[in-house]
């Protein structure tokens, strides 16, 4: 390898190595779904397609889901037949014939676990820390015959941008683990003055010797073995070429493990077709070799991204990766019930953020410690996204030791949640004994997570969220009932009276009784503080309606009020007063709050 960018016409030669990356749909984590794609034939007739699937099992297909493959006597792309519980090429050529007539079923897939193999970890699992501050390697990466030719700023901004509101990868981590992670990256090969393409390394080799010898019949690989050692021979190269240019300075392992704590590899060009290393990924280096080093340290786990559709959130997603947190998204065979969806960065992934969830923020971020519920009664949550830690999620146990439900609060729109389905109360089953959903085969291995939603009309995993005045409770006879892994209902768990109050919601835990009352209310500054004037509304949560209302408020205009939820109150002197709330419910319950106010 020798430090420096080539740059050559990227277009033409993607489409000499045979296929043209045209543009990204929707994205599940590593997971795309039509993907567009341009098959380049033997005889130079172009073909559009789709790519559908992930890092471990991915698919080509037509506009209708006929699955195209390779036939390698011919090298032609052809439509596949289902022979054996594999695919087979068939005669019909691929954007030519009509796979219809001759009685081929759509949405064939090769069998399961075919790329799975991924998944095994060569040695101790080696973990990026997720606190303090990160010194994080980024190592760009071209070919002999793929240049990266990608501006550096837009790319470093994704990575760094330390702009409030900015969406970057720093912003990102400082957000999710409120404030405990810096994630500092640094690239290289340095950036030559007035550069301004993305430098690189430039392998020795062409691209196409990263891919599947039946898309790159000259110098593809053939089998598994040899498609890992090209990679991590690539990946050792653009070490090697970049290391002794790495500032001596930075402190590469903040955890004092002897291991260097985060590396990302950006790799020209963009996601290829099945079979092929080129895609998106975390993996670590080959145990049983001695491992690449930077100054004496050992490098092990790295994140694997493709820089023609590089996107902020893919890069949290590999990140999270790096510090153990596993994929929620099941393997293709089992997706006719979604178990996560679009409510978490470790499930779906898409160009804007969503966050990981409570759970694996405490398990692998350790970024916060879920209260368990140990007795019935009123809780208030803040949002997960709300900056703070405190009171963003709650455990509840249930019959199994192995097993809990986590309730936590999610807020769409706002900092780093932009992409979740709505916002509400999201209940979720977690099961100690699997890791992640990836494995998921319904016999012996289940859902480490699972988000309690409505199955009897469809599979509803958007619609999880529990809000007022829709789907307000989550009891063993609603839709959801609070199922464990086996499908067992469990008793443990009650939720009734959910009330969206301001920047917090409010829910009742415990069992069934009449004549439940939680009197509340908030207090919002009005106009500028001059006016020294307060909005009170009433957020009480009643079973059965509020019959009578009385407000009393210290050296308030007024200073009481009944029967009304809502008053102006004006005060004539900055001081600090109390201003209490009684009600009474039909079931002739009553009860009291007080809250106190602070005028400026």
């Amino acid at each position: 390898m020798n430090v420096k960018t080539i740059r050559v016409n990227a277009c033409a030669a993607a489409v000499a190595a045979g296929m043209l990356f045209l543009a990204i749909q929707t994205v599940r984590a590593d997971y795309v779904e039509r993907m567009p794609y341009l098959l380049v034939q033997p005889n130079g007739d172009t073909v559009r397609c789709f790519i559908t699937g992930d890092e471990f099992s991915r698919r080509l297909h037509d506009s209708l889901d006929y699955t195209i493959v390779v036939d390698p006597p011919t090298g032609r792309f052809v439509y596949a037949a289902l022979q054996d519980g594999g695919l087979v090429p068939t005669p019909l050529v691929a954007g030519r014939d009509d796979p219809r007539a001759a009685n081929l079923a759509p949405g064939l897939c090769e069998p399961e676990g075919d790329e799975l193999w991924m998944e095994q970890v060569q040695g101790p699992l080696a973990l990026s820390p997720s606190k303090g501050a990160v010194n994080h390697l980024v190592v760009s990466v071209g070919f002999k015959d793929v240049a990266i030719t990608e501006a550096y700023d837009p790319i470093h901004k994704m990575f760094s941008d330390t702009t409030s509101g900015a969406a970057s990868v720093h912003n990102f981590y400082k957000n999710a683990s409120y404030g405990q992670l810096r994630l500092l990256s640094h690239f290289y090969p340095k950036q030559a003055p007035g550069s301004v393409v993305l430098a690189s390394v430039v392998d020795s080799h062409v691209r196409g010797y990263y891919r599947n010898a039946a898309y790159d019949p000259v110098n593809g690989y053939a089998t598994r073995a040899e498609r890992a050692k090209r990679e991590w021979a690539l990946l050792r190269d653009a070490l090697a070429a970049v290391a002794p240019s790495i500032d001596p300075a930075l402190d590469l392992d903040a955890d004092k493990d002897g291991i260097v704590d985060n590396v990302t590899f950006l790799v020209a060009g963009g996601r290829d077709a099945p079979k092929n290393i080129l895609w998106p990924h975390k993996w670590q280096f080959d145990s049983s070799q001695p491992y690449p080093q930077v100054r004496g340290l050992d490098v092990v786990t790295y994140s694997f991204c493709l820089v023609t559709d590089l996107n902020v959130s893919t890069i949290a997603h590999e990140t999270f990766h790096t510090m153990g947190a596993p994929d929620l998204y099941r393997p293709r065979a089992h997706r006719s019930v979604t178990p996560v969806g679009k409510w978490n960065l470790m499930a779906t992934n898409g160009k804007r953020f969503k966050q990981m969830d409570a759970r694996m923020k405490e398990k692998h971020g350790k970024w916060q410690t879920i209260r368990t519920l140990d007795r019935y009664g009123v809780y208030t949550l803040k949002p997960l996204n709300g900056g703070d830690s405190a009171r963003t999620a709650y455990r509840i146990a249930s019959e199994s030791p192995d097993q809990h439900f986590i309730l936590e609060f999610r807020r769409r729109g706002t900092r780093d949640d932009y992409d979740i389905p709505g916002t509400g109360l999201l209940v979720y089953r977690t099961d100690e004994r699997f890791r992640g959903n990836i494995g998921y085969d319904g016999v012996n291995t289940f859902d480490e997570i699972f988000i309690l939603h409505p199955q009897l009309a469809g599979d509803r995993i958007d619609s999880a969220a529990l809000v007022p005045g829709r789907r307000d409770s989550l009891t063993v006879r609603t839709d959801p009932a609070p199922k464990l892994t086996d499908g067992t209902v469990s008793n443990k768990i009650r939720i009734e009276h959910i009330v969206l109050a301001g920047d917090s919601l409010r829910f009742y835990y415990g069992p069934r009784y009449a004549g439940h009352l939680h009197t509340d209310f908030t207090a919002r500054p009005v106009g500028a503080a001059a006016d020294r004037t307060v909005q009170l509304t009433d957020c009480t949560s009643s079973d059965g309606a509020v019959t009578e209302r009385r407000w009393t408020i210290e050296q308030g205009i007024p200073a009481s009020i009944e029967g009304v939820r809502a008053v102006k109150a004006y005060f004539r002197r900055p001081g600090t007063y109390k201003i209490t709330l009684t009600t009474k419910n039909i079931h002739n319950k009553t009860d009291t709050f007080e809250r106190t106010v602070t005028i400026p």
